[in-house]
């Protein structure tokens, strides 16, 4: 097994987890193509595991990770306080008492999800100056908005249900695009939804947030692996299509 990276030649630290690699602190994997990967701490790029005794262990990497899934709730929510500031790139104004949004976590119970044709999630938020309904937050401030929010609603004990039944919500909703648009559909405060609900559509935007961010990795590391495992016929081939992912790996942010 490799020990550093296969892009910056950085040594790729940790023991591989449930994996069993040996090497790797952050695993990625696709069960459906059978594709492990171990991304590399320093240039965040993906370096495909060897073929022998993949499928082996990608099946213990996928049933620790639903595993984890389900216990991150008890774990992470009592650590989150109600005074976080939310992080937004350029906070809006209020547009019923023009102040700056300064807002926090324990600001976002009163917010609204509602629907939005041009956009995945969009939620409304209330000022906390004057308490009215302030802006329309879209995109990737809608999602950090709903997390920070979120995660301060289910520390409460009337929050911190089994993530197994949040999980299920999901599940019967459809997935976590459907239960979002679902909770959309109704325009409610978040205070106002039922605890197992909340912490289901906290899970809801986590998984939307890391798919939308995995997928701007996945492209390269998906092309980098048909070569490895023998799609493309030639050497010349091979080798210049590693040339170009590794030129194009040093333009793109870390992950």
């Amino acid at each position: 097994m490799y020990t550093t990276c296969a892009f910056c030649n950085a040594k790729l630290d940790g023991d591989g987890g449930p994996s069993g690699l040996g090497v790797g602190r952050r695993i990625a994997f696709d069960e459906w193509k059978g594709r492990l990967w171990v991304i590399c701490p320093k240039c965040a790029r993906w370096n495909l595991t060897p073929l022998d005794d993949r499928l082996e262990r990608i099946e213990t990497v996928a049933r620790a990770a639903h595993d984890a899934r389900l216990r991150l709730a008890d774990g992470l929510y009592v650590t989150i306080v109600g005074n976080r500031r939310v992080s937004l790139v350029e906070p809006p104004i209020c547009a019923h008492c023009g102040t700056l949004l300064d807002l926090r976590a324990k600001h976002v119970q009163h917010a609204r999800v509602v629907p939005e044709a041009r956009a995945d999630v969009a939620v409304v938020v209330s000022c906390p100056h004057c308490h009215h309904e302030a802006a329309l937050l879209t995109g990737n401030d809608a999602q950090v908005v709903l997390r920070q929010g979120l995660s301060y609603l289910n520390t409460t004990r009337a929050g911190r249900r089994r993530a197994e039944e949040a999980a299920q919500v999901v599940d019967q909703a459809g997935g976590p695009d459907r239960l979002i648009r679902d909770v959309a559909k109704r325009e409610l405060t978040l205070r106002s939804l039922r605890p197992e609900r909340r912490l289901a559509l906290e899970m809801a935007v986590d998984e939307q947030a890391e798919v939308q961010e995995l997928e701007r990795e996945w492209r390269d590391a998906e092309e980098l692996a048909d070569i490895a495992d023998g799609t493309l016929s030639t050497d010349a081939q091979i080798e210049e299509e590693l040339r170009r992912l590794k030129q194009g790996g040093a333009d793109q942010p870390n992950g």
